[in-house]
C-alpha cells in the first residue's frame, strides 16, 4: 500500500490504511466567450472548448474540503470525475486540461444554455466578479489567473465519464488542505478551444442526472505507515530519508509533473531484514534539471 508522498521535498505525509471518499464539487460555472457579460453558475452543465463562431469557453470548480477529510489523513491519490453530457458535430476528439486557480471567483446563479446577464459579484468570461473585478484578460491569464502548467487532463470524444488523476491533482489537494484559503479550484481548458466546433458539454453540479456531476474522489491513509522524514538538494542531488522497519521491504518511486509524467517509476528499494534502518535515498537522476518531482515511499510486502 502507498504510504508517503512529497513534492521535491517541498511537501510529506504519512499514512496506511487506505480509504476512499467523493466529494461532490460545491461550486462551477462557465466564463462564456459568446456571451462575455453572461454568467452560468446555475446552468445544469459546463461549456469547455471553442464554438461554431470559433470562441472559446472555459470551466471552473471548486471543492469544498472543509470537514470532508479526517484529520491526520493523507491523499494517496486523487481524481476529478467529469461527464461528458454533448458533443459537437463530428465529434472531434479533444484534451481536457485541469489548471489550478489563483484567483478567487464566484459562482453565481445564472441559468441557461448561454446563462443570463451577470448581477453583481458574478464570474463572467470578463471579469472575475462583475462588474468591477475583470481578469487580467477575457477569461484569464496562465500565470496570473491560473497555473501555466496543467495538473492533469484527459482526452474526450464520445459522451460518458472522464477520470483525470495524477499526482498534480493530489499536490493540489494537499496544499489546499494544508491552507484552506488557498482553494480557489480548477479551470478546466480545451486544448483545442482555437478550433471551431469543438465545445463540449460536461455535466454540473446541477445535471439534470446527478450521475453526471462532477466528483472529486481522494483516496486516504491514516496515520502511522513509513513517513519521509527529511528531505533536500546536496551537491545537486535531491535526497530524501526516512526509517524502515524491520521486516519489512520498501519501494522508493517518482513521478514527473505536467506532460513528462508517466507514472509511478521505482527509484530503488529497501530491505530491512533484521533491525531498522535510517535510510538516505539519493535521486542521481534530477541532476540538475528543471521542472518537479514527486516521490513516495511504498511499504510493498514482507522479509521471508
Amino acid at each position: 500500500m502507498h504510504t508517503s508522498l512529497a513534492v521535491l521535498g517541498a511537501v510529506f505525509c504519512t499514512g496506511v490504511g487506505a480509504q476512499e471518499i467523493k466529494v461532490p464539487v460545491s461550486a462551477d460555472t462557465s466564463l462564456f466567450a459568446n456571451n462575455p457579460g453572461n454568467n452560468l453558475g446555475a446552468s445544469d452543465s459546463l461549456a469547455v472548448g471553442a464554438t461554431g463562431k470559433g470562441l472559446p469557453a472555459r470551466g471552473l470548480v471548486r471543492v469544498d474540503l472543509a470537514g470532508k477529510v479526517p484529520e491526520g489523513s493523507t491523499v494517496l491519490a486523487a481524481r476529478l470525475e467529469l461527464s461528458v453530457v454533448r458533443v459537437p458535430p463530428g465529434d472531434e476528439a479533444s484534451g481536457l486540461l485541469v489548471h489550478r486557480m489563483l484567483k478567487d471567483w464566484t459562482e453565481g446563479n445564472g441559468t441557461g444554455t448561454l446563462g443570463r446577464p451577470a448581477v453583481a459579484g458574478e464570474a463572467t468570461w470578463a471579469h472575475q466578479r462583475h462588474p468591477d473585478g475583470g481578469w487580467a484578460a477575457p477569461g484569464g491569464v496562465p500565470g496570473q489567473e491560473f497555473v501555466a502548467a496543467p495538473s492533469g487532463g484527459t482526452t474526450m470524444n464520445a459522451l460518458g465519464r472522464y477520470l483525470i488523476e495524477g499526482p498534480g491533482l493530489v499536490a493540489d489537494v494537499q496544499a489546499w488542505l494544508a491552507d484552506p484559503l488557498s482553494n480557489r479550484g480548477w479551470m478546466l481548458v480545451s486544448d483545442k478551444e482555437a478550433t471551431k466546433l469543438t465545445a463540449r458539454r460536461i455535466g454540473s453540479k446541477e445535471s439534470v442526472n446527478p450521475a453526471d456531476a462532477p466528483v472529486l474522489v481522494l483516496t486516504l491513509g491514516t496515520a502511522g505507515g513509513p513517513r519521509i522524514s527529511r528531505f533536500g538538494f546536496k551537491e545537486g542531488r535531491f535526497e530524501l530519508g526516512f526509517r524502515a522497519e524491520a521486516g519489512n521491504i520498501y519501494a522508493v518511486e517518482y513521478n514527473l509533473l505536467g506532460p513528462g509524467g508517466v507514472g509511478w517509476r521505482t527509484l530503488t528499494n529497501v530491505i530491512a531484514k533484521l533491525a531498522p534502518l535510517e535510510v538516505t535515498v539519493v535521486d542521481p537522476l534530477l541532476g540538475g534539471a528543471g521542472g518537479q518531482r514527486f516521490y513516495r515511499v511504498a511499504d510493498v510486502g514482507d522479509v521471508d
